[in-house]
């Protein structure tokens, strides 16, 4: 699955619906999505420095 950084994990566009957001500590949380093609992808937010 790949995974793309993003500076603010909460924002959703109209094109792309976000799974719940998890929280996995230290800050980072993770959520995911699937693509037209019903690829899943990975979005990473890491901790603001």
């Amino acid at each position: 699955m790949p995974r793309y950084p993003r500076n603010d994990i909460s924002i959703k566009s109209n094109m792309i619906s976000l799974g719940p957001i998890t929280d996995v500590g230290h800050g980072v949380q993770l959520s995911t999505s699937k693509d037209i093609d019903g690829n899943l992808l990975g979005f990473r937010q890491n901790p603001q420095e």
